[in-house]
């Protein structure tokens, strides 16, 4: 199979390493520099075309890759938020298909293997199945979501753990990390070590709404004292055999 990768960031270079040797593979980048096809000779080429861009230009991606791209082509991208721009695959030849998908792991990921991707059809357009079959025949753990409420989750389960852990970091700022590692408990170690492998923009969940209204939402239950319910045993020897397999 021929795979173009509309790229420009690090999951798009992680995807081709993914792909190389499984199938033939050409990047068009974003940055011209780094690109090895042109937009337009990437969509004549290619049988899937995966876009991979930054989010805020994954738009400008999709509408000029609709523009060029011709029948029996299946476009997705694979973008963290969708809200913004699911909207743009109607300007796609009826002949092309189409669907957006999240793989819900990062670049540091060693394999695709066994990793969850959530796949999303756009209402109205066909085909959510070729894309699918794309991802499980690189051996990922395949799920069908509804992009409509995708976002309002993902506000919660992804941009809150981030803009959490961009908060303690800044508060980690000029103190002693000797003292900080004397006195730290498990849950915090946790919590550190996330905090600080956490990177890339910021902005991309602080700028947002929808992550500001479950930050929001969020700050206001931390001092409330209620009682949020027991906490499941498997769930508490879960974390110690996650904190003993990272070194504490």
């Amino acid at each position: 199979m021929r795979v173009g990768i509309v790229g420009g960031g690090r999951m798009g270079r992680w995807f081709r390493d993914v792909l190389l040797g499984a199938h033939e593979v050409a990047i068009h980048d974003v940055d011209p520099a780094r690109s090895e096809v042109g937009m337009e000779a990437l969509a004549r080429w290619a049988d899937v075309i995966m876009v991979a861009t930054p989010l805020a230009e994954t738009r400008r991606a999709l509408a000029r890759l609709s523009r060029v791209v011709s029948g029996g082509r299946t476009v997705f991208d694979i973008a963290t938020f969708k809200d913004d721009i699911w909207d743009a695959y109607y300007a796609f030849p009826p002949d092309v298909s189409v669907a957006t998908a999240h793989p819900m792991f990062g670049p540091g990921a060693r394999t695709i293997a066994g990793r969850r991707v959530v796949v999303m059809e756009i209402p109205g357009r066909c085909c959510v199945e070729p894309v699918e079959s794309f991802f499980r025949g690189l051996g990922a753990a395949v799920s069908r979501g509804d992009v409509r409420e995708h976002d309002a989750y993902v506000a919660l389960t992804i941009g809150l753990p981030h803009v959490v852990g961009a908060a303690l970091r800044r508060l980690l700022k000029g103190l002693d990390p000797g003292k900080v590692e004397l006195y730290a408990g498990t849950s915090f170690r946790w919590m550190y070590l996330y905090a600080m492998a956490m990177g890339g923009d910021w902005r991309l969940y602080c700028d947002r709404p929808d992550v500001a209204d479950v930050a929001q939402r969020f700050t206001g239950l931390l001092l409330s004292c209620e009682d949020p319910g027991p906490a499941p045993d498997e769930y508490y020897e879960l974390f110690y055999k996650a904190l003993e397999f990272i070194g504490y």
